[in-house]
């Protein structure tokens, strides 16, 4: 990259000087010109501009280059082109000052543009300097363009341009940014501040969302295969000693979340995308049944027969009933929130069911209590909620990965 007169002191000032693209307005003005618009904030001041700007202070930054003159000389080594008469009207304004170019035709007028053609996280940039006057010679002293008008364009990932074409240059995709304007007298130094470019699309969006979806229909088909063994306890022990009822219904949610969980996978790889995990869904659902025997275990702590006297089947499946609710609403969300996140919302829609669970099972062992059973000790109501809380988030992380 060639500077024409880029002094070490003007370098070392712009080090460390955060950058934000606050607008650009690209414009056409005539058949092969195109015009731009920046906005900055001074950020140094030397010699005669000192006193006259503040740090801070606005800074307008407006061009127009001619795309009918083709590239002066290209470089296939660094994927730059050098552009040199191009520009053919550049003004840079802070409050009344005013510092332009002069003759388009006359000094110093080159543009400096690289893009890497075979690497698209590659650093991208646009240097332009142009040769001019300034108000009252506050900078450039009598010196005819004495003045240095500099633009630096910098998008270290990538991203800040279609092509080192001239035509195909969009300012606000580069977000590290700086300019200045010097000349005998002193010099003013500006940050551009800068818009980053959005981060290319996730490839695993829709797969997550689909997978985790398809999770929360496993989790509620699970809680209400054993709310529905736990309402009738007495009469599935005397008909389903061995419990071959339930695992015929746990199975049946199982078939059904592998089939939903395959599908996803494979619509994923028909359009080249992938998904969060490359587990198969057997492995998911090993985890799964593991987490939910935590939330078993919970519960039959709560109603084990030394506690609860009678023992009342109807609360324990209500318990269950309030988890499949609890994990089957708060993982829909958490799928929804894949495709479009909301932090917020979605913390407060969690909040909203943890809530939700707190009044049903607290309703549920009042009832109990109504009805003679004593708990000792109370059940514990907030490990209990912790144990669904834990099961969603075991969902979301192995169905995200990494």
């Amino acid at each position: 990259m060639r500077f024409a007169r880029v002094s070490r002191r003007l370098l070392g000032a712009m080090v460390a000087v955060g950058l934000v693209l606050l607008a650009v307005y690209p414009a056409r003005v005539g058949a092969a010109t195109q015009s731009y618009h920046l906005d900055g904030r001074v950020s140094r001041t030397v010699g005669a501009a000192q006193g006259q700007f503040t740090s801070g202070d606005a800074v307008s930054i407006d061009w127009t280059v001619d795309l009918s003159i083709p590239a002066h000389s290209e470089s296939p080594l660094n994927f730059t082109k050098e552009y040199i008469g191009n520009i053919t009207a550049f003004k840079i304004q802070i409050g009344s000052w005013i510092a332009e170019g002069g003759d388009p035709g006359v000094t110093l007028n080159k543009i400096d543009i690289r893009d890497d053609a075979n690497d698209p996280n590659a650093q991208d940039n646009m240097d332009m300097f142009r040769s001019g006057t300034d108000t009252a010679n506050l900078i450039t002293g009598n010196a005819p363009n004495g003045a240095q008008l500099i633009i630096h364009l910098f998008a270290p990932g990538g991203g800040g341009s279609t092509s080192n074409f001239l035509g195909d240059q969009t300012p606000s995709l580069y977000p590290d940014s700086t300019g200045t304007v010097f000349g005998v007298n002193g010099e003013v130094d500006f940050a551009i501040p800068g818009i980053a470019p959005p981060p290319p699309p996730d490839p695993t969006v829709k797969c997550r969302s689909a997978q985790i979806a398809s999770a929360a229909a496993l989790c509620n088909a699970t809680f209400a295969c054993l709310s529905t063994r736990a309402k009738a306890t007495a009469k599935a022990l005397a008909k389903d000693p061995g419990g071959l009822v339930l695992e015929a219904c746990l199975e049946k949610a199982r078939t059904k979340f592998v089939a939903s969980f395959d599908k996803a996978t494979a619509a994923a790889a028909k359009k080249g995308l992938s998904c969060g995990t490359t587990e198969a869904a057997a492995t998911f659902v090993s985890h799964f049944d593991a987490a939910v025997d935590d939330v078993v275990a919970i519960i039959d702590d709560v109603v084990a027969v030394d506690t609860i006297k009678p023992q009342l089947p109807a609360f324990k499946s209500g318990w269950y009933t309030a988890a499949k609710a609890m994990c089957n609403t708060v993982a829909k969300a958490e799928s929804k929130n894949v495709t479009k996140p909301s932090p917020t919302r979605l913390s407060e829609l969690r909040a909203a069911a943890r809530t939700k669970l707190t009044l049903a099972v607290n309703k549920a062992i009042a009832t109990a209590e109504s009805k003679g059973v004593v708990f000792d000790p109370e059940p514990d109501v907030t490990a209990f909620l912790d144990s669904i809380d834990a099961l969603i988030d075991d969902i979301v992380t192995e169905l995200n990965g990494p």
